[in-house]
């Protein structure tokens, strides 16, 4: 059946109209639209039909991207845009994206985490299929994605846990294919109220929070109340650096790696 949908998606792609070449900004390349000023992460399709060194490791989608002196919008993920990525191993969506394609990590073997901002309002086809290591994934969407039912097809979501806003947990725990995952849990209900000393230094000053002790590629995701992200960073020198606003008497949650801690604002 594997070699069915491989062979499904190589006709696909010879289907495709030709277009301009992609544009490759930090890493990651682009369909841009100029007149509208919207940019999407596209499948690599003009050079060859495997992704599989494309990207690797932990990769940041943008919510907007400069090229050419014009600023572009990141609203979607394309279709197959992170196909067959073998040695994809995380990824963060911006609340920018609206959409993720069809296939678009289909057969990412090594992915272990998909992080989805919350203006995400459909899921394609085959999104994640046979993404065999997946164990965590975080949706900040309110309202559950339009999502179809063969998104997660042979993935290893009944072994994965899903975190979404809390005053959402029902409505994915009723809604296919996302009632499938293992463990559905809120994101603001970690079970953390303090940070672990022994394990980070954390400490926010004039809005710029810095993290200490976070082993090198370590990717750490920021939500705010609401369990919306507002910034993600990877971590370097064992810290990690980021800039968000911070309200007083507030809390945050870190996704640092697979771990989440509860921050206060005073």
């Amino acid at each position: 059946m594997k070699k069915f949908y491989l062979f499904f998606f190589m006709l696909v792609m010879m289907s495709l109209p030709a277009s301009a070449e992609p544009v490759e900004i930090d890493g990651i390349y682009y369909d841009l639209n100029p007149s509208k000023k919207y940019a999407g992460v596209t499948y690599l399709y003009y050079k060859s039909w495997s992704n599989s060194n494309t990207y690797k490791g932990n990769i940041v989608v943008p919510s907007e991207i400069n090229y050419n002196n014009v600023t572009y919008s990141v609203t979607y993920i394309g279709d197959y845009a992170f196909f067959h990525c073998d040695h994809l191993s995380s990824v963060v969506i911006p609340n920018s994206v609206t959409s993720i394609g069809m296939g678009a990590f289909s057969q990412c073997s090594n992915l272990t985490s998909v992080t989805i901002g919350v203006g995400i309002k459909s899921i394609g086809d085959f999104a994640f299929q046979y993404c065999n290591n997946l164990s965590s994934l975080t949706c900040s969407a309110e309202n559950v994605p339009r999502t179809q039912s063969t998104a997660f097809k042979d993935s290893s979501i009944d072994n994965a846990t899903l975190y979404v806003p809390s005053m959402s947990i029902e409505l994915y725990k009723d809604a296919e294919p996302w009632r499938n995952f293992q463990e559905i849990l809120g994101i603001e209900n970690t079970g953390i109220e303090d940070v672990v000393s022994n394990e980070w230094q954390i400490r926010c000053n004039a809005g710029l929070l810095t993290i200490c002790g976070v082993k090198d590629g370590t990717l750490v995701n920021v939500f705010n109340p609401k369990g919306i992200l507002i910034a993600s960073a990877e971590s370097k020198s064992n810290q990690v650096a980021i800039n968000i606003a911070v309200s007083s008497r507030e809390y945050y949650i870190l996704k640092i790696g697979q771990k989440f801690v509860k921050i206060y604002s005073k």
